[in-house]
């Protein structure tokens, strides 16, 4: 057990980890996808399982929880960001899990360059600048559709309601 556990540990790295562990994965098709992952559901199962798919190596980017009150206001997130980042790091189709601090990850991808970044259905302003960076440099954007009715948003309505 505690070996799994070790490992869930070394899935959680930098960006300066990340891009050079990427250099050993030459010949592999990345994948990229981010969001804050609070509260985490059946939703967010099942858009990872599905960018998963979409290549060899998927890389997940996890809101810090500064950024998330920029994005979704005071009381969010629920969920501290070490925690998130653990949920997400624990799933077998998920490789890598960095934080970031911003309401989107354009610096990032810059950066890291995925050949593929995974979007859900619901794009945002956020999603487009991100896209525009991926295509920029030749990149794919894929959409993953939303599990309908399942958001942490929704599900904390229907809790306080």
């Amino acid at each position: 057990m505690g070996e799994k556990i070790k490992n869930i540990k070394n899935k959680i790295i930098t960006k300066e980890e990340l891009i050079l562990i990427l250099k050993q994965y030459k010949n592999k098709k990345i994948v990229w996808c981010n969001g804050c992952f609070d509260l985490f559901h059946v939703g967010h199962l099942n858009y990872l399982k599905n960018a998963s798919n979409l290549g060899d190596i998927l890389i997940v980017a996890v809101n810090s929880d500064e950024s998330i009150k920029k994005y979704k206001g005071k009381d969010r997130p629920v969920q501290p960001e070490q925690e998130r980042m653990e949920n997400v790091a624990m799933l077998q189709v998920v490789d890598y899990v960095i934080k970031f601090d911003s309401i989107d990850t354009t610096q990032l991808l810059k950066e890291v360059k995925p050949d593929v970044f995974v979007v859900s259905d619901v794009i945002g302003e956020n999603e487009k600048r991100e896209s525009e960076i991926v295509r920029g440099y030749g990149g794919e954007i894929k959409v993953v559709p939303r599990t309908k009715f399942i958001s942490t948003t929704e599900i904390i309505e229907r809790i306080i309601n």
